[in-house]
């Protein structure tokens, strides 16, 4: 039997502004999902996240009980760096490095959209100002190298408005896409291709050997985006969100 764990979590608790833990354990049964479920209703929890490695059956009791929602099929993507040429200059639109700490208000928003098949955004329990918040956070501390190592942008010639944006980070031979997203208003020019272009010469660069990057398997866009630019899926997980509801309440239902 696994070690049963329930993680307490800090951040989320502070911004979501109520209790919110995870259980770390990817393989459970009903029973052992079931007795942390109940012991994170003991402890006050309202949310407690679960990555789970199988997909429950609809008609598990603990989806029930304790308002369990499959909200999201987070798909890893996977491959090997490999050098790709640099594209010609067309003489409309060109990829820089955001300068770090510099404010935008269009990077925001292209943050903001990055999130938008999220489960934070389609948990309907979550308000929209809350996962709003969460992504102008992320993409903060993104532009201030926090979260990211930095921050590519695609923009027109004589220009200085972010049309699209990726941000990557490198942890040793890996390197990471977090966010990355191009604006409405330009997509299907190819764009977002030529920033998974660039990624890749980046993580060359500075000694990556694989990449990966994490997405909605119900994001087909996104799923499209890497497939077409050589990554394959590694891994699904299957993420759900209990609310709990109060102890009290539940004691007499």
């Amino acid at each position: 039997m696994p070690e049963l764990s329930l993680d307490h979590r800090a951040w989320d608790t502070q911004h979501f502004g109520y209790p919110v833990a995870s259980i770390s354990n990817s393989e459970l049964d009903s029973a052992a999902l079931a007795r942390l479920l109940q012991a994170a209703q003991k402890q006050h929890y309202q949310l407690v996240y679960w990555a789970s490695c199988d997909e429950l059956d609809q008609s598990e009791l603990c989806l029930r009980e304790y308002r369990g929602t499959l909200i999201d099929r987070k798909t890893t993507y996977a491959k090997t760096i490999l050098p790709n040429p640099v594209p010609p200059n067309d003489g409309k639109y060109q990829i820089i490095e955001w300068q770090a700490g510099k404010h935008s208000d269009e990077l925001i928003e292209l943050g903001v959209a990055a999130g938008l098949c999220s489960r934070f955004a389609l948990d309907p329990r979550i308000a929209p100002e809350k996962f709003r918040a969460l992504y102008e956070i992320w993409m903060r501390r993104s532009i201030a190298r926090e979260l990211s190592d930095i921050v590519l942008v695609v923009q027109e010639h004589g220009a200085n408005i972010p049309l699209g944006m990726v941000t990557i980070s490198m942890k040793g031979e890996l390197g990471q896409i977090g966010l990355i997203s191009v604006s409405e208003q330009q997509r299907g020019r190819g764009l977002g291709q030529r920033l998974i272009e660039a990624s890749d010469r980046w993580m060359l660069d500075h000694g990556a050997k694989t990449a990966q990057v994490v997405t909605q398997l119900q994001n087909v866009a996104a799923c499209r985006l890497y497939e077409n630019g050589g990554y394959q899926i590694e891994k699904i997980e299957y993420l759900y969100h209990f609310w709990l509801p109060a102890r009290a309440q539940a004691l007499r239902t």
